[in-house]
């Protein structure tokens, strides 16, 4: 079957350099526009003790939860070094530098949806006590329009190249070369040596490069398998990352060149868009169709994503600086293990629960 080597533009609008606006925000706009609208017709067919005055607020909530919620649980859960460091950022037009705290600079990437869901269920407590509602009824419209944006969020995940899938082994319907795997080569060194020889037919189509003293360089195949060999980061490092500009700016000599040394590998991004967003929403909105008692909702979510991420993983990639845990599993796997032990609790809570029902879509 014919592979398809990605080559998406991350940007739907790009203004200069790396300054513009990206398919992965308006992801989240289409998200959060999505939550409002739902939560607005639930308020207005009198199906939710969120008010259709209070749907903007709420929404507002959970923007911010999701987004603090999301960065720091990539942090803590998959990066903690973010929280310490700081990198110089150049700011446009003025053509000066100021240390970043790289917790904040998420245009760099690193968004953890677990810690997303944490930073939506504060959201929802706050705003709950603050409006006098019942935090668990806050939770079920919340899963209940948050599933969309998960699958929206997904799709720009696989826009941006990123959360790749494993090795296809010729086992998937459509597969996908992503050349953003080169970075996990060149940080993964001793993994992927054979793959970083492999890119030679590549380097030797982008000429020379200047060497650290500033000559030209024009490495023959046997200086650049000696250059890994022997660990030359800076010479692979600088040849990388001249490969990866010119995918970006659209070099169709260089993307044919590259797509033989990538490997097939699965549209995971795709697969959990489908699986852990869209099918998610749909089972929520069938068990919806009545009044729940509060809490039911969520509870049903998250047993479900859990069991649709813990599957998913198992087409993706773990990240690269972290690997494969125990027995195999990813940390995303794990958290999401932890995850479902915790919601088939809280559904056997809800259900039994004395309270009255409440919610839904359809006629009572």
């Amino acid at each position: 079957m014919a592979e398809y080597i990605h080559n998406l533009d991350p940007f739907a609008i790009q203004i200069s350099g790396s300054f513009g606006i990206r398919w992965y925000g308006l992801a989240y706009i289409l998200g959060f526009f999505s939550c409002y609208f739902i939560v607005y017709k639930l308020a207005q067919r009198g199906k939710s003790l969120v008010s259709i005055e209070q749907a903007s607020d709420f929404i507002a909530y959970m923007a911010f939860g999701t987004m603090i919620g999301g960065r720091l649980g990539y942090c803590v859960f998959y990066d903690p070094e973010l929280l310490i460091s700081f990198s110089p950022v150049k700011i446009p037009l003025l053509n000066i530098s100021i240390p970043m705290w790289e917790a904040l600079a998420v245009w760099n990437g690193g968004m953890a949806s677990h810690g997303g869901i944490i930073g939506i269920a504060v959201a929802c407590i706050l705003f709950g006590r603050s409006r006098k509602i019942p935090f668990l009824h806050l939770f079920d419209l919340t899963v209940l329009a948050g599933s969309l944006a998960v699958g929206f969020g997904r799709i720009a995940n696989f826009i941006n190249g990123e959360l790749y899938g494993r090795a296809c082994d010729g086992k998937c319907f459509w597969p996908v070369k992503f050349p953003d795997e080169l970075r996990r080569w060149v940080s993964n060194w001793d993994s992927y040596k054979e793959q970083l020889k492999g890119l030679y037919p590549v380097v030797e189509k982008m000429g020379g490069i200047a060497g650290p003293e500033g000559q030209l360089i024009s490495p023959s195949s046997t200086k650049w398998m000696d250059w890994i060999n022997n660990g030359s980061r800076y010479y692979v490092e600088t040849y990388v990352g001249r490969i990866l500009r010119a995918v970006s700016d659209g070099n169709q000599e260089i993307l044919t060149a590259l797509g033989s040394a990538l490997i097939p590998r699965h549209p995971s991004q795709l697969y959990q868009s489908l699986m852990e967003g869209f099918l998610v929403f749909f089972i929520l909105l069938f068990i919806w169709r009545k009044p729940q008692k509060p809490g039911v909702l969520v509870s049903y979510w998250g047993v479900i994503y859990a069991v649709m991420r813990i599957t998913g993983e198992q087409f993706r990639m773990p990240d690269a600086h972290i690997g494969f845990q125990l027995f195999g599993l990813t940390r995303g796997q794990w958290l999401s293990l932890v995850m479902l032990l915790v919601f088939v609790g809280l559904l056997i809570w809800t259900s039994r629960r004395p309270v009255p029902k409440m919610g839904g879509w359809g006629k009572d």
